[in-house]
């Protein structure tokens, strides 16, 4: 009797296990899977073959493959590298980051101790007695947010007088600290900080970055002096990790999470000064969603009551630019098969968007939308209809500004200044991507520094730096440029530029100064590497965020493996002249400057590879210098003087109105 009903219980379970599965915890229980039996995956206790299709939590050989002492498998040999189900021993000395202190395993195993309890205080003491044994130095200026204001230390991070010192619009009412401008604009001149979700944090340890992960770094997020964030794709998608290929467009996909997540992250964000745009595909949604499956349906039946019926452009004959469905049934798809088109002439598909775009603004308070593929809204790919696809996006930004005034919208126009600039004009909207000035998207092994900042800083070229960024200026007739150097279709700055610490400091610091909102790719603050060097798949391009160079990251893309060529965040913000410093410099100057993000530049002068401009907005004036040479040089910048330096190494020195600069420096004047 006790037999049978361990058989019985053995089989519920199993019924259980495979409903779980069903329900999420696999990702797809719609095939069998199939493991790769040349690689091994591993906790404490067990070790598996990973499956090949990439859903996480199928396992293969789990049960059988058990470790025993010596961290050696009992069944076929295979020795555990970096975990241990032995007792650690660990060293006397302590080791501390801004938030914990622990000792180290001298077993050589990745194990802390401590750390969970042992926290540092805002003066960088534990509750143990333990104080971190460097004498703390803040000369990073200050660091503010609506409600308050606060040094770092420049070794660790730790804050000094955040509580007592109180912000109110923009001063501080107990020194008199007053900010020039408020981080998280009210015109929407800001800098974003762009996150491909998948592969940013994993928070529940199932290799796939998640919403509760960001929020978990809006900190960091933060005290880097981002003011917004660009979230790729979140809704549910059939896609393995990018997700631009939407099935429906209310959800929150279960991949990164639930919508209380979600509204969470928003609440969060915003409690840091820190705007959350969602990138919109509206350009095609993918076959699978509702709105697909039923229009293809009605149009077989010819059913032309049905809601959506003509969500999509369909032909019962073959066209250029279609894809065909089945018998007699073809549809507009202009990347493939799996993402139609959406038809924009449909009355009903812009109700069923304008509900879409309320939905995200007002219930789940959203402060904009980032449009994917916007110039293709209509026309075919060799030939789009820019006039139809700018008047869409006028459609787009009057709509989502009926229900938030202030909502921030910018769209992905790949192309030339002059037809980015037709955008501008025909709809009004915020703004449009810079693209000129960016990293291109080419395939290749060899590094190729492209677009306007990556040419001026291999080049040592000020005239190349100058024209890009008052193109971009004039591009934008009036409304807010979008400059960026990179993003996750592109090849990233830092591989554009060989790698080269200094060179890739220098690109940022030049981007900062363009005039408009920028947006960054995350991962470049550290110097992450990512260039499509064959194939049709942009993995290479969306690496996993390194956050400490001792913890590997389990998030893995398309299974290509993480590559590297700097520390991670955490141990680059232990080192003043880290690449993530650098960037924090930059911003600072930024949130500290209105005049840098929303004045005309104006040249000055340009001499020995030196760049004089000048900014001005609501009637104040800032000056700026910047070598490109690869030597020191001297400059003069009358009625001017030295307001703060942002070095890819060494330091302006000031007399007067005369400057000397190291190679590949920024001086900010007034």
């Amino acid at each position: 009797m006790k037999k049978h009903s361990k058989i019985v219980f053995s089989l519920l379970l199993a019924l259980l296990l495979s409903f779980c599965c069903i329900l999420g915890g696999c990702g797809d229980s719609s095939h069998e899977h199939t493991f790769n039996t040349e690689k091994w995956k591993y906790d404490e206790n067990t070790h598996w073959n990973p499956a090949t299709c990439g859903h996480s939590k199928a396992k293969g050989n789990e049960s059988a493959h058990v470790f025993g002492a010596g961290n050696t498998c009992v069944v076929c040999g295979y020795e555990m590298k970096d975990a241990s189900t032995h007792t650690h021993t660990f060293e006397t000395d302590w080791t501390y980051n801004q938030t914990y202190h622990w000792k180290a395993a001298a077993c050589g195993h990745a194990a802390k101790s401590e750390t969970a309890m042992h926290a540092f205080n805002g003066d960088g003491v534990c509750a143990c007695g333990y104080k971190s044994d460097h004498a703390h130095t803040y000369t990073k200026g200050y660091i503010y947010n609506a409600a308050s204001h606060w040094h770092v230390c420049d070794i660790c991070n730790v804050r000094t007088e955040k509580e007592d010192h109180i912000m109110s619009n923009g001063s501080c009412s107990v020194c008199g600290y007053q900010v020039s401008e408020p981080v998280g604009s009210t015109d929407n001149y800001d800098t974003y900080y762009e996150i491909f979700v998948y592969s940013y944090n994993d928070t529940d340890d199932n290799a796939i970055g998640d919403l509760k992960g960001i929020t978990q770094k809006l900190d960091y997020i933060h005290d880097l002096g981002y003011t917004g964030i660009w979230l790729t794709p979140i809704h549910p998608s059939p896609n393995n990790n990018h997700m631009y290929a939407v099935s429906n467009y209310y959800g929150v996909n279960w991949k990164f999470g639930q919508m209380e997540d979600f509204d969470e992250l928003v609440t969060e964000a915003h409690k840091r000064g820190i705007k959350i745009i969602l990138d919109m595909v509206f350009n095609h949604s993918s076959s699978n969603t509702i709105w697909f499956q039923e229009g293809r349906q009605a149009f077989v039946q010819g059913d032309t009551t049905n809601r959506y019926y003509d969500y999509y452009n369909f032909s019962a004959t073959p066209k250029t630019g279609y894809a065909n469905y089945g018998e007699n049934q073809y549809a507009e798809a202009l990347f493939n098969s799996s993402m139609p088109d959406l038809n924009f002439d449909s009355v009903a598909l812009r109700d069923e968007l304008e509900n879409v775009m309320r939905f995200w603004l007002m219930d789940h308070n959203v402060d904009g939308f980032r449009l994917d593929a916007a110039k293709h809204y209509y026309g075919p790919s060799s030939s789009p209809d820019h006039v139809k696809s700018a008047e869409t996006v006028k459609w787009i930004n009057d709509t989502a500004k009926s229900y938030k005034p202030n909502a921030y919208v910018v769209a992905e126009v790949w192309d030339s200044a002059n037809t980015i600039k037709s955008y501008y004009t025909r709809s009004g909207s915020d703004s449009f991507f810079y693209f000129p000035a960016a990293m291109d998207a080419s395939t290749g092994k060899t590094p190729r520094a492209s677009g306007d900042i990556a040419q001026a800083v291999s080049s040592s070229n000020p005239g190349t730096f100058f024209n890009s960024m008052l193109n971009a200026y004039n591009a934008a007739a009036g409304h807010i440029p979008a400059p960026f150097m990179d993003n996750h279709d592109t090849n990233r700055i830092a591989s554009g530029l060989g790698e080269d610490k200094e060179k890739i400091k220098f690109a940022y610091g030049l981007l900062s100064m363009y005039t408009g909102t920028t947006f960054t790719y995350y991962g470049d603050e550290i110097g992450m590497i990512g260039q499509r060097t064959s194939g049709s798949t942009d993995a290479e391009r969306r690496f996993a965020m390194l956050w400490d160079e001792t913890v590997p990251p389990q998030i893995v893309v398309d299974n290509f493996q993480n590559l590297y060529a700097f520390p991670g965040a955490i141990q680059q913000l232990a080192d003043a002249a880290s690449i993530l410093n650098y960037y924090k410099q930059c911003n600072r100057a930024r949130n500290s400057y209105p005049e840098l993000l929303r004045g005309k530049p104006e040249k000055i002068s340009e001499s020995n590879g030196v760049l004089v401009f000048s900014k001005t907005y609501n009637g104040q004036t800032v000056k700026v210098a910047i070598n490109f040479s690869k030597s020191e040089q001297t400059v003069t910048v009358a009625g001017a003087s030295l307001q703060m330096s942002i070095c890819a190494t060494g330091s302006v020195a000031s007399s007067g109105s005369t400057l000397t600069m190291p190679r590949y420096s920024i001086a900010i004047l007034k």
